[in-house]
């Protein structure tokens, strides 16, 4: 009986050395990480008279891109073009419809000069700068 409960004493003592290091260790990881990033929304609603805001600045770091279409209109295609001197270059092709006025995407842009336009529709344009860090 005595050899059984010296067994079971080193038993719990061991079970709770390894307690106490488990959760120190999860305690001091949990220090040292860093908050996740903050990630900024952008919201551009499209209206019958194009896009609003049709100017905008952001810095280079992940971000929402909320896009709202409040025009009316069905079957929208929404064409983003990075600017490279007088050329531009498509990167970013998306469609809103009216049974789903709402897209929302993490857009990563490198700095630079950027345009948001709508197929259909030439006049309708939101330039988009990214500024470095």
């Amino acid at each position: 009986m005595r050899k059984q409960k010296a067994i079971f004493a080193a038993v719990f003592s061991l079970i709770a050395v390894v307690s106490t290091l488990v959760v120190t260790i999860w305690l001091k990881r949990g220090t040292n990480s860093a908050p996740p990033p903050r990630i900024e929304v952008i919201q551009i609603t499209i209206r019958p008279t194009g896009f609003e805001p049709s100017d905008l600045q952001h810095p280079s770091q992940p971000f929402l891109l909320s896009l709202d279409n409040q025009s009316g209109l069905d079957n929208l295609t929404l064409e983003m073009y990075r600017e490279a001197g007088p050329s531009l270059t498509r990167i970013y092709e998306s469609k809103l419809s009216l049974r789903s006025l709402r897209k929302r995407e993490i857009q990563d842009l490198e700095p630079g000069s950027y345009v948001l336009k709508e197929a259909n529709h030439p006049r309708w344009a939101c330039r988009i700068t990214i500024t470095p860090k």
